[in-house]
């Protein structure tokens, strides 16, 4: 990329994953997605979502300068939040993510989950597992 070429007004894909049904995008705008313009809040970073079903594209709503937002907010349990790379995608088109307990231990005493309007039942559920596994035990994340 040549920093001195002027990106404003220019869509730039960042990323891209896809599952039976969705494709979820990253893209910046008007900038390039580096330190310095992350440091400088000139990146712009958006998040969407094409449904394969309607032929919709969705623009997710939110700052495209808070950097490390929570994208989709799970609320099944109130646990890890989902916004898939392509590594993530299993051979059947499901969202796989990889965590470790210390991760969901953080996520349960986490506000976020606390403001969770998932079910309690569901989020006691995973309260439960938390306190259950080891630090350094892996977690898989099935998403379907």
């Amino acid at each position: 990329m040549d920093p001195d070429f002027d990106l404003n007004g220019k869509i730039i894909p960042e990323s891209w994953a896809e599952t039976k049904n969705y494709i979820f995008l990253n893209f910046t705008r008007d900038s390039y997605d580096c330190n310095n313009t992350r440091k400088s809040k000139q990146l712009k970073l958006y998040h969407a979502l094409y449904s394969k079903n309607n032929g919709k594209l969705w623009v997710v709503r939110g700052d495209p300068q808070q950097y490390s937002r929570e994208i989709l907010v799970n609320d099944l349990d109130g646990g890890m939040p989902v916004w898939p790379s392509s590594y993530m995608i299993g051979k059947n088109g499901e969202i796989m993510i990889s965590l470790k307990g210390k991760d969901l231990k953080e996520r349960v005493r986490s506000e976020e989950f606390n403001r969770s309007g998932a079910p309690m039942a569901k989020k006691n559920e995973l309260k439960k597992l938390a306190q259950l596994v080891s630090d350094d035990e892996d977690i898989l994340m099935i998403v379907e």
